[in-house]
């Protein structure tokens, strides 16, 4: 059985909402954030294997595309592409001038946007790891994070960050940590002169190993889970209005006990294997 990341936090944060997206296989809607993110995501990988900005911008809205945010068919959201191609040029101005490490090749290829597999216990953990670079005398896991006001608060637990280090860890690398690259999405003001914030981030290998224990005990309930044998149930929280696209189905729950209606509006895509995984939206 395959696991990631995305999957493993659905399933912390809400049963049904595990249920409806990776079991049921609804579509969750994406927002604009989202979609600004896999796009910057596609573009800063590109730009650090090849150092080409017309490739960098043409691999950002391909994947604009893939995402397919259409205003109608055969169309997409101009005022978006517009947006993520300033965002995009004004971190490719800024990076020649600021970038101070050494991109890490892997397999041969400069080490950006990999999809990796690692074995903990009996599951596999996949993930897509930004890249590794070498800063400070170090190896160092390069996460890119797209956020119109930068908050740090919450890195020293990030679940994310934690994964990905022990992911890296299993691969053979001995990362010191994460370099947190934090690439500003507003337009005007601060993000103008200073649109990228880095800021390292560190995990030692005994909370790693905890971690790796919980991974473990996680993946078996999933599986139970899975076979039917752990019910199903929500786990609403004052977020649910902002970080679920599900909102409006637990509330016709609420109303009147019955999701169907609103479900029946959603989208539904067929996983052709058997991986757990939707990390194409970061």
């Amino acid at each position: 059985m395959k696991f990631s990341h995305s999957s493993l936090s659905c399933y912390r944060r809400c049963r049904y909402k595990y249920y409806l997206k990776y079991m049921q296989n609804y579509i969750e809607p994406t927002s604009p954030g989202q979609i600004m993110g896999s796009i910057g995501h596609a573009g800063l990988a590109e730009w650090y294997r090849s150092g080409n900005q017309e490739k960098s911008l043409q691999s950002a809205f391909d994947k604009m595309l893939e995402i397919k945010p259409l205003e109608d068919e055969g169309g997409y959201d101009q005022d978006l592409w517009d947006k993520a191609e300033h965002i995009l040029k004004r971190y490719f101005r800024w990076s020649v001038g600021n970038d101070d490490f050494q991109i890490i090749t892997y397999d041969g290829k400069p080490a950006m946007e990999l999809k990796v597999e690692v074995e903990i216990g009996n599951y596999i953990i996949q993930s897509i790891i930004d890249g590794f670079v070498y800063w400070n005398d170090a190896v160092w896991l390069f996460e890119h994070k797209f956020m119109a006001q930068v908050r740090t608060g919450s890195l020293d637990l990030d679940p994310q960050i934690s994964l990905y280090l022990l992911v890296a860890r299993k691969l053979g690398y001995e990362p010191r940590g994460v370099l947190y690259n934090v690439v500003r999405t507003s337009i005007g003001g601060v993000a103008e002169n200073n649109p990228v914030v880095r800021m390292p981030t560190f995990r030692n290998n005994e909370g790693l190993e905890i971690l790796s224990q919980e991974l473990k005990i996680q993946s078996e309930e999933m599986t139970r889970f899975l076979d039917g044998k752990v019910p199903v149930y929500r786990n609403t929280t004052g977020n649910c209005n902002w970080d679920c696209g599900f909102f409006k189905v637990c509330l016709a729950i609420n109303d009147n006990g019955d999701a169907q209606s609103v479900l029946d509006l959603y989208d539904k895509v067929e996983i052709k294997e058997e991986v757990l995984n939707d990390e194409a939206i970061e």
